[in-house]
């Protein structure tokens, strides 16, 4: 536990977005939220000060878990400005030194992280027997939230090149930053009621070093592989000499583009073995090619390089969903179609090189100069409020009055279990 104390922040942060380097400094803002654009008000929120002190957060309502489900995430009010931000407690009294670790790295990253597209950092802090992770609410939630209430057979493509056009700036960050991210998947991308797409999920993470050209180059194994093996790059599993890069990330990207496209993920519902056997073979997922459902321990359902299908996509855990056996040639580009595929190209040795486009796996910027982007570029944010106008606001949500009666239990046992059998009067 001391270790993890001294990650945590034990004074106030403040995050600066990259709109408040570009401010006029004599600018004047209004502090009636009621007159504010939402970009004033963001600004106005962004300059708030959220102080380590679990007393300036008031628990509104249960949104989910995170962290193996180690972690509780509420959305809560800061009480000094009224504003809805997320709070994410972790218990620590029952994770194992493996886990703090990541805890730790999930800490440091994020505080050593400044953009738009990656999801802000306010604050941690220790109380009692959890760290308090303060963040920001965005208020649609993510993308795997959002094919579940609203997008059960895929969102558009216009939705889709928005959305992904935007992780791609993250992504790009990230990289020059010498961070490979090895888990884009639909529920680490949160989405605002603004227009606002946040990459998060940054626990599992790793930073390679910049010197040289041989220290830009991983080896290490991930232990989460199995909760993102459907997105996880062949080159990771591997395992070999050879290792992975930056662009391990951009096969995350693919599979992420069907997912959100299709509603449903490659691989879903198959045996890990069989997955992990499945991608070492060679197998590539196919934006347009049917899904079986029938039989998932058929070979034939995925086919090798590009010749190929998609694996069972089985329901698992909100990620994946039963699909009927059609087939999707006729309702994706073509140009959606190339980037899928340049995504999920398989060959490592051709990481290298953009001269070809269905055939490499391209970098974050090169993938974002194709033409499909082309529809959303400089404008996605502006696109998104109101493609997603009927997806349901987090910051709507009802108080759930059963969290005060689980804080005050949860306070009382604490209080109660510190009092020694000396204190009590027979």
């Amino acid at each position: 536990m001391t270790h993890l104390c001294i990650c945590v922040d034990t004074a106030h942060v403040a995050v600066s977005p990259a709109e408040i380097v570009n401010q006029a400094p004599n600018q004047q803002i209004s502090t009636d939220q009621g007159t504010m654009s939402l970009e004033v008000l963001n600004l106005c929120q962004s300059r708030m000060v959220f102080l380590p002190n679990p007393l300036e957060y008031k628990l509104l309502n249960f949104i989910g878990k995170g962290f193996d489900e180690l972690s509780k995430v509420y959305v809560a009010s800061h009480c000094p400005s009224k504003s809805l931000v997320v709070v994410k407690q972790t218990n620590v009294d029952v994770q194992n030194p493996a886990q703090l670790e990541d805890l730790k790295n999930e800490v440091q990253v994020m505080r050593s992280l400044c953009h738009p597209n990656i999801l802000p950092f306010y604050c941690s802090f220790v109380t009692r027997h959890e760290v308090w992770h303060v963040l920001p609410l965005m208020q649609l939630g993510s993308c795997s939230d959002i094919l579940k209430t609203r997008f059960h057979d895929g969102m558009g493509e216009i939705i889709v090149a928005a959305i992904l056009y935007e992780v791609l700036q993250g992504l790009e960050y990230l990289h020059k930053m010498g961070i490979i991210h090895r888990a884009i998947k639909g529920s680490h991308i949160l989405l605002g009621a603004d227009g606002t797409v946040c990459l998060s999920g940054l626990r599992k993470s790793i930073m390679l070093l910049q010197e040289s050209k041989s220290s830009r180059i991983a080896h290490h194994f991930p232990a989460h592989a199995v909760a993102v093996l459907p997105w996880m790059a062949p080159e990771i599993l591997q395992q070999d000499l050879q290792g992975y890069d930056y662009k391990s990330d951009i096969y995350s990207v693919g599979i992420t583009a069907i997912q959100l496209a299709r509603g449903t993920v490659p691989y879903i519902g198959m045996p890990p073995t069989k997955v992990l056997l499945e991608k070492l073979k060679g197998s590539t997922p196919k934006l347009c090619d049917s899904l079986v459902m029938n039989d998932v321990d058929t070979s034939a359902q995925l086919t090798s390089a590009t010749d190929s299908g998609f694996g069972s996509d089985l329901p698992s855990a909100g990620e994946g969903k039963e699909s009927n056996q059609v087939t999707f040639q006729g309702l994706f580009s073509l140009a959606f179609q190339q980037v899928v595929d340049s995504c999920l190209q398989r060959d490592p040795s051709l990481r290298n090189n953009y001269n070809f486009p269905l055939i490499d796996r391209p970098t974050a910027p090169g993938l974002a100069s194709h033409v499909f982007f082309k529809q959303v570029k400089r404008k996605a944010k502006e696109l998104l409020p109101d493609l997603l106008s009927s997806v349901p606001s987090l910051a709507n949500c009802e108080r759930d009055k059963r969290i005060d009666q689980e804080n005050a239990t949860a306070g009382a046992s604490e209080d109660l279990g510190a009092i020694t059998l000396d204190e009590w009067t027979f």
